[in-house]
């Protein structure tokens, strides 16, 4: 297979796109299936499994593991291979300390930057966003990639003007693993209306320029999900013990 042809392997995977290899999409579609919880914490990433899975070789698989392992969302064992990087309550009270660091900064630079193009940009994510909001808590189905996609998007078109790469860098991962534990956590359909609340407060404040303000919500909004999660005490006894390494990964 070159490195130009699509990943197989199921709906809804990442296809490769033009000057993207063959371990590009191969990160992208594992961090997914990391992110969304497909692929369990702890979990062995066994080469042999996931080239069948994926239709891919070994060559590009360990190479788009490498990176993951870099990023955080995987980790390598010597001499037993790859598994899904474990979660733990201090992990996520440092993710969710961070993203108060570096989220807070990256918007205070973008309402600094910002263009009208930006905050055009905001205003579609944020129409977005709230039509996938109003079918999840219309109902209360199952919080998939049509409320997801359009989640992140907002996120990261808030941040998206700060005019620096290796903050936007911080942001997108840190955002990664902090979706990871919430997917996994599953808040309440109440936790999730109070939050999109708070989003909407956001996108205000940062369109009318009011830093502080602005400032305050994100820090606030971030804390109430981190909350949220740390409140799920009979899931993380579940997954925390799932999490422990079984056997070999390779």
């Amino acid at each position: 297979m070159s490195n130009s042809e699509p990943v197989p392997g199921r709906a809804g995977r990442r296809q490769t796109v033009p000057g993207q290899t063959l371990a590009d999409s191969l990160r992208q579609a594992i961090r997914l299936d990391i992110v969304r919880g497909r692929l369990a914490p702890g979990a062995p990433l066994r080469t042999q499994t996931l080239c069948d899975e994926y239709g891919c070789s070994l060559a590009p698989l360990r190479e788009a593991l490498s990176w993951l392992a870099a990023d955080g969302l995987a980790s390598v064992e010597s001499q037993r291979g790859f598994r899904v990087a474990t979660i733990s309550t201090q992990e996520w009270q440092d993710i969710i300390a961070r993203r108060l660091d570096v989220e807070t900064k990256a918007l205070t630079l973008s309402i600094r930057y910002g263009d009208d193009r930006w905050e055009g940009h905001i205003v579609r994510c944020a129409h977005e966003y709230a039509l996938a909001s109003q079918r999840v808590l219309a109902q209360p189905v199952e919080l998939d990639e049509a409320w997801e996609g359009p989640h992140r998007a907002l996120h990261i078109a808030l941040v998206s003007a700060c005019r620096s790469p290796w903050l936007l860098k911080f942001c997108f991962s840190l955002y990664d693993h902090s979706d990871r534990y919430r997917r996994l956590a599953r808040p309440p359909a109440p936790a999730l209306r109070q939050l999109a609340g708070s989003e909407n407060e956001l996108v205000a404040a940062v369109l009318a320029r009011q830093v502080p303000l602005a400032r305050r919500l994100l820090r606030e909004h971030i804390h109430e999900i981190g909350q949220e999660v740390l409140a799920s005490a009979t899931l993380w006894n579940t997954l925390e013990a799932a999490s422990k390494p079984e056997g070999g990964a390779v």
